[in-house]
């Protein structure tokens, strides 16, 4: 005979204490729900918890549906709650989630008996997750995506913004900036909003091409021209004919090519190689990695051709001058790995912490690279910063070091100048995150003229 276990009561308080601790972790929303329903079935001896947030794109389920309670909660009219039998030793607890008075969905879940202390966890779980799902929600403003960019600093702002009005135009862009960096995506969201969105985008690796093969890769060839050309083909140009080619990496191409980039831009018309000039229309957006103004310096680049290209130049930061993207970034990542690898890999604390204070030499595309292998690589349902590679972690360590050196060597100094370099690094921090100094003042919670009297006692420089 099988025996059964009393079940203990559980501690109203302590599973508070587990839900605040849960909600308040830095991981995606829907495993945050997960990790609450359980936390929900296994104190409270519920089962087939659901939670349902209204305008929101799922509903979270640990159970399988059934057509009698669907009809019930398809009929729920918040912000009521209910406890209905739907049969024997089955009751349906129907709880609101809410917050500042707007309602923002429900809790239900099945149970064979309730208590009023059940229902009153319950119910400030509700709140509390009407709180979180608010406060997310009002996070997630401060997200912007466009196409397959997303971003939240003020740096990617411009570089948008800017992308976005040189679309309007037929203008040659040159987009410069570090390896990794998404030149390549502000190229395509120039193209996909401009006149020519109809019309190809046609890109091409000037380094990843063999200097031999690069000119007929570009123009193209007639038939006869060279041995084993027996056939003619069309080139990179004359494929993006009516709308635009992309030329990636463009300090990288020789001097003799650089002269026909030239000629296009001045005569919209190529050559192939042995056959007869041809006019052609198409924009063209190059991109670089390299100083050309230095190459120029050095004739490794064409002064006239560097002008030509220089029309509308766009800068895109590396992402250690964009920090705050960081964040968002590992969140976009890993919800695209999990769709496509078909896993549920979010991410620890700790680990996202190690991975906004590394630098990323290799910008978004080594951040993209590491965040694809660590959610494949998983064996647990989270990345923890033991998973976090160890090169990674190194600059992690050193910085730790470097705070504790600069510890030991505040103590040598008076604690009023402690305090007021302190003070200086706090209002210069605010005063470059806000627009005026009235927002500074209210955000660091004194008055203007206080601010002010600062900002001239610690010879504080403003931008105007």
């Amino acid at each position: 005979m099988k025996v059964l276990e009393e079940k203990k009561p559980f501690n109203a308080l302590s599973l508070l204490s587990r839900i605040a601790s849960i909600i308040s972790s830095r991981e995606s929303f829907d495993n945050i729900i997960k990790q609450l329903v359980f936390t929900l079935e296994s104190e409270l001896d519920l089962k087939n918890t659901h939670i349902k947030i209204l305008n929101y794109s799922r509903k979270f389920y640990s159970g399988p549906e059934d057509e009698r309670r669907k009809s019930i909660e398809s009929g729920f009219k918040l912000p009521a709650e209910d406890i209905v039998d739907i049969g024997p030793g089955r009751k349906l607890l129907v709880v609101p989630i809410r917050f500042e008075g707007r309602d923002l969905g429900y809790i239900s879940s099945m149970a064979e008996a309730v208590s009023d202390d059940i229902m009153k966890v319950l119910r400030v779980f509700g709140i509390m997750l009407g709180m979180s799902f608010f406060l997310i929600g009002r996070e997630k403003t401060e997200i912007r995506r466009v196409g397959e960019i997303v971003y939240r600093s003020k740096k990617m702002e411009e570089v948008i913004k800017e992308a976005l009005k040189v679309s309007e135009s037929d203008a040659t862009v040159l987009i410069m900036g570090e390896s990794g960096v998404g030149k390549e995506l502000i190229a395509e969201l120039i193209h996909k909003n401009s006149q020519r969105k109809d019309k190809p985008l046609v890109k091409v690796n000037s380094a990843s091409i063999p200097e031999t093969l690069l000119e007929s890769e570009l123009f193209g060839y007639r038939k006869g021209a060279f041995t084993g050309a027996t056939f003619d083909k069309k080139g990179k140009f004359e494929l993006a004919d009516g709308g635009t080619i992309f030329l990636d990496e463009i300090g990288d191409m020789p001097l003799h090519l650089q002269a026909k980039i030239l000629r296009v831009l001045q005569s919209k018309e190529i050559e192939p190689v042995g056959g007869q000039p041809k006019k052609i229309d198409v924009r063209i957006i190059a991109a670089t990695n390299r100083n050309l103004e230095e190459l120029v310096k050095q004739e490794k680049f064409r002064e006239d051709l560097y002008y030509r290209l220089f029309v509308i130049p766009i800068y895109v930061p590396p992402l250690r001058e964009r920090k705050e993207d960081i964040y968002i970034l590992v969140e976009y990542f890993i919800e695209r790995f999990n769709t496509k690898y078909k896993k549920a890999v979010s991410i620890s604390k700790s680990a996202m912490q190690i991975l906004e204070n590394y630098d990323w030499p290799g910008n978004v595309r080594e951040l993209e690279n590491l965040i694809e292998r660590l959610v494949l690589t998983s064996s647990d349902l989270v990345i923890t910063a033991e998973s976090i590679p160890q090169h990674i972690k190194k600059v992690r360590a050193q910085l730790e070091q470097r705070e504790e050196e600069a510890v030991v060597l505040s103590t040598s100094r008076s604690l009023e100048t402690i305090v007021e370099d302190i003070e200086k690094k706090a209002i210069m921090d605010v005063i470059s995150q806000t627009k005026n100094l009235s927002e500074a003042a209210k955000k660091l919670g004194i008055t203007r003229r206080q601010l002010e009297w600062r900002i001239k006692k610690y010879k504080i420089q403003i931008q105007k």
